[in-house]
């Protein structure tokens, strides 16, 4: 049974969502068992959206004799950041693209 289109493009736009909010907050966590099984405290839970909030802001600085591959490439990798999201399931809403991405 399909969804109507509609209703995919909501899914596939909350599934953009969740991803962007969410993936932060999995290394916060992550960050926080590792300080936590070395016997501190480890970084608040929000840290890291402070980091990144902050990380946004900074403006980007390149060598004079800075590639073009060197520009470019964090634009690239999350290019396919953005591509393969489309590809994980979420929670009981079939995947956008189907079965495209399985072997």
């Amino acid at each position: 049974m399909t969804l109507p289109w509609t209703d995919q493009v909501v899914g596939i736009v909350l599934e953009y969502l969740a991803v962007f909010a969410l993936s932060p907050l999995l290394l916060a966590l992550g960050r926080i068992v590792k300080a936590r099984s070395q016997g501190r405290r480890g970084p608040p839970l929000l840290q890291v959206y402070r980091d990144l909030w902050k990380l946004l802001g900074k403006q980007a600085i390149y060598s004079d004799t800075a590639s073009g591959l060197t520009r470019y490439a964090p634009t690239v990798s999350f290019v396919a950041l953005l591509a393969g999201v489309p590809l994980i399931p979420w929670l009981f809403l079939p995947t956008p693209l189907g079965y495209v991405g399985d072997l």
